[in-house]
């Protein structure tokens, strides 16, 4: 018995075969590997195949905050890319958090709150001092005269406060945007001016558009665009902020407590003609809505403006005969960054 002898499984004899049994092939020689060459020459054209399709593919649309860019198949030659970034601006969409009616609206209820507090604080506080005043000089004069006027004072005093109060506009912020220009700061009066020339050619339905100067505390005079409608009003700001140019607008309910009491009254008057339920109260407020939208829509025209206004580089129309136009510039360094990554919007809560 040898060393390769094979023994059948079943009846056990050993296999006269065995001896001559050939060695076991490889794997290896059974499929033949294709030559070096052939390898390289197939992923490069998968390389190639996949970069064709990536570059013939558009790029995403981006969100640059409630605004949906549309970005141009075929880009204008002098807007130097600006127009991807800034989109077609023929869909806007902008909403502000909570209810456009002052009668339900929270801030406004609760700057409400805070200016009667406010009112029956001071109120308070001064007619204490007039009656320590009161109180010495009637010890001084050994008299009780002037006493007996305090509270005479504090009445008129009562009624004089009352009358500020519910006579005098409650403004409330709705909601605000804003936008900051690098190295733009130089077109800040022309943009302003572009902006409600562009409120203008809207013909939207206002009582009042102009500019209007205000000096907020600290930061010295500046010259706003106004838009008045109803109980609302929308404030536009552009000014320069160093080589800077800030765009923004904020919209706020401006209504006074006495003409929100008798709103109240109106709408119950409403509820028993059928036309206070909640569908008639939400529709009265969509052309405000619109005014809102069509403030935004105007805001990034101007910054438009701003950016591809009297400072866009020149074009084809532009260059000498028998020149080639010079090629788009890019936008200056840290101008706009990609989509969202500069944006600054803030909405109040």
């Amino acid at each position: 018995m040898r060393q390769d002898d094979a023994f059948c499984g079943i009846c056990g004899t050993r296999s006269e075969s065995s001896a001559s049994a050939a060695a076991p092939i490889p794997a290896s020689a059974l499929v033949p590997s294709p030559p070096a060459s052939a390898v390289t020459q197939t992923f490069a054209a998968a390389r190639t195949e996949q970069s064709a399709k990536v570059s013939s593919e558009p790029p995403a649309a981006a969100t640059t905050g409630f605004l949906r860019p549309a970005i141009p198949q075929t880009a204008d030659p002098g807007d130097a890319g600006w127009s991807w970034y800034l989109g077609d601006g023929t869909l806007v969409d902008m909403s502000v958090p909570g209810t456009l009616d002052p009668l339900f609206n929270s801030r406004y209820i609760g700057q409400l709150a805070r200016r009667g507090l406010l009112y029956g604080t001071v109120t308070a506080f001064i007619d204490f001092v007039v009656f320590l005043l009161g109180l010495v000089i009637s010890l001084m004069r050994g008299s009780l005269g002037v006493v007996a006027f305090v509270p005479v004072f504090a009445v008129l005093s009562l009624i004089a406060v009352f009358l500020l109060f519910i006579l005098l506009p409650v403004p409330a912020l709705l909601g605000e945007w804003h936008r900051l220009l690098t190295f733009r700061g130089r077109m800040a009066g022309r943009t302003l001016t572009f902006i409600q020339q562009t409120l203008d050619s809207h013909h939207l339905p206002y009582d009042s558009l102009g500019p209007r100067p205000i000096t907020p505390p600290g930061e010295g005079r500046k010259l706003y665009l106004e838009l008045r409608r109803g109980f609302f009003a929308g404030y536009i700001s552009c000014f320069a902020h160093g080589e800077d140019l800030y765009v923004g607008w904020t919209f706020w309910i401006y209504i006074s407590p006495l003409r929100a009491l008798i709103m109240r009254l109106g709408r119950k008057v409403q509820d028993y003609t059928g036309r206070g339920n909640d569908i008639y109260q939400t529709l009265r407020f969509e052309s405000t809505q619109a005014t809102i939208n069509a403030m935004h829509a105007c805001a990034l025209e101007g910054i438009k403006f701003a950016v591809t206004g009297s400072d866009r580089p020149a074009t084809a129309d532009a260059a000498p005969a028998g020149t080639a136009a010079p090629p788009p510039s890019a936008p200056p360094p840290g101008a706009f960054p990609a989509p969202g990554a500069q944006q600054a919007t803030a909405w109040v809560p």
